[in-house]
């Protein structure tokens, strides 16, 4: 924990400016493999019918 306590000290300012262009790009794949899914989903439901 210290260790990490510690990289967190000094590496603040790298940490806080990436996480918001990592989460940025979570959030945009986790949307479009949703998106692909119910894209996949309502092919699939209208192909059956």
């Amino acid at each position: 924990m210290t260790a990490q306590a510690r990289m967190v000290e000094n590496h603040g300012t790298k940490i806080q400016v990436g996480t918001p262009r990592l989460v940025t790009m979570m959030m945009m794949a986790a949307v479009t493999m949703i998106e692909k899914k119910w894209t996949l989903a309502i092919y699939a439901n209208s192909t059956a019918r």
